[in-house]
């Protein structure tokens, strides 16, 4: 079973290092309930969490919920350390665990 770890910008480098293996073992990372992280091929999926989906959007909006996501990615220090891995974003909807479930349009 593939396991998730949660992180968050107070982190320990020890979660950090767990939250890099789970990558690499094709498991994922949910970056304080913006982003969840998880590998594709040689790339970082990186999927943003809209927080309220059913909301209609303008593109800006999203390119702000993508740019707040960037930067709590770059801020816990996971960035660094998964930097050897080109990111793909897009931003889904989240069923009400939380999880990813459709990609915007």
């Amino acid at each position: 079973m593939k396991r998730t770890v949660v992180i968050d910008r107070q982190s320990a480098p020890q979660r950090l290092a767990l939250a890099v293996e789970a990558v690499s073992a094709g498991g994922a990372v949910e970056v304080e309930k913006l982003l969840l992280l998880r590998r594709q091929g040689r790339s970082l999926l990186c999927e943003v969490i809209d927080p309220t989906p059913r909301s209609h959007r303008c593109e800006l909006e999203y390119d702000v919920l993508v740019e707040n996501a960037r930067h709590a990615f770059e801020s816990c220090g996971l960035a660094a350390l998964l930097r050897d891995m080109p990111c793909e974003w897009s931003v889904v909807a989240a069923d009400e665990g939380g999880q990813p479930v459709r990609e915007k349009s």
